[in-house]
């Protein structure tokens, strides 16, 4: 079995809310139950920053390959990429349920970013070989 490392930022993984506290107060979106800065809810990481953050952190296994990634359905990746392909899947989510996923790093060699580490409070749930790791941040972290 092979592993597939997808990073399902943009599809399914939309916050739901923005709001801030004051105006100096840094923006924060709601994904599920959780406030997330939306620094990382941003889905352009093309540094490597950490970012894309979704209710969950996946792991998803076929009869023939497995994938990681960030969704808002805690039992599927998102649909849509002909990477993944039909299912059936099963799936684990690394996330409780006071957490959220969110990826960082840059996959192989392209440039990193200065803010690619997370924040305090999140824990390493999957390196991949490619050079992301996928994290499970609390809420409000």
């Amino acid at each position: 079995m092979r592993l597939l490392v997808v990073a399902m930022l943009a599809v399914g993984c939309t916050p739901t809310t923005a709001e801030t506290t004051s105006p100096d107060a840094a923006a924060v979106v709601t994904i599920g139950d959780c406030k997330v800065p939306a620094a990382l809810a941003q889905t352009d990481r093309t540094g490597g920053q950490c970012g894309g953050a979704a209710r969950a952190a996946l792991s998803c296994t076929s009869s023939t390959r497995s994938v990681l990634c960030l969704s808002d359905d805690v039992q599927q990746c998102p649909t849509g990429d002909p990477n993944i392909g039909a299912g059936p899947w099963t799936c684990q989510n690394f996330c409780g349920p006071s957490e959220f996923g969110i990826l960082c790093g840059a996959i192989l060699l392209a440039p990193q970013a200065d803010n690619i580490d997370p924040p305090p409070g999140c824990r390493a749930v999957a390196p991949t070989p490619a050079g992301t790791t996928f994290y499970c941040c609390g809420c409000g972290a």
